[in-house]
């Protein structure tokens, strides 16, 4: 089985009519508004998102669950996989211990801290490791399930800063990053920015 290195970005795609690009603020036909934020790795990687009413709390409720795959030869065929190996162990999963990275410009609002890690296909305790980010406009980004965190409460981050790595504690199975935002009490959808994906990757 051979990896190969690729620059491949698999996003799972958003479900429904969104607002544009360029207002956020604004819902879809189903009364949803977004977030656009800085990808969460430089990795190729997927997200399977929280559809509305599935989680009714702020930071769970429309959040995504992001991994990183790689594309793997095996025996002259090729697909995205998450892990290697069984999967049994963190160490098998691709994206685990890879550089997190800040959402946008933000300030950090909150750290939290789970010191125990899962094994893979064990689910843990919450809560999870997390970092909160405030935008100026009092939009709330939540990155969870975090190792390594870099950041301090308070302090001031760009979009596209390494804040964390990826782990595997609080109600998980598996080496991710949870991401939720909300505004007041408005959950948002997660949209990524793949223009500034884009640029960082080069």
């Amino acid at each position: 089985m051979r990896l190969i290195s690729a620059t491949i970005l698999i996003v799972v795609p958003l479900f429904g009519t969104i607002a544009s690009a360029t207002d956020e603020s604004a819902p879809d036909d189903n009364g949803i508004a977004f977030v656009l934020i800085h990808p969460p790795f430089l990795d190729s990687y997927n997200c399977s998102e929280h559809w509305d009413g599935q989680l009714p709390y702020l930071g769970d409720s429309l959040g995504a669950d992001c991994t990183i795959g790689k594309l793997v030869e095996d025996d002259g065929r090729l697909w995205v996989r998450d892990y290697k190996t069984s999967g049994r162990e963190n160490s098998d999963w691709y994206g685990y211990g890879a550089e997190v990275l800040a959402p946008c410009d933000c300030t950090i609002a909150k750290i939290r801290i789970n010191p125990d890690e899962n094994l893979p296909g064990q689910l843990g305790k919450p809560p999870a490791s997390s970092i909160t980010f405030e935008r100026p406009d009092k939009t709330l980004i939540l990155l969870a399930h975090v190792k390594d965190i870099q950041v301090s409460a308070g302090d001031q981050v760009e979009a596209g800063d390494v804040v964390a790595s990826v782990g595997n504690n609080g109600y998980s199975r598996q080496p991710h990053v949870h991401i939720g935002a909300w505004r007041g009490e408005a959950a948002l959808q997660i949209r990524f920015d793949q223009k500034r994906m884009n640029s960082a990757a080069k």
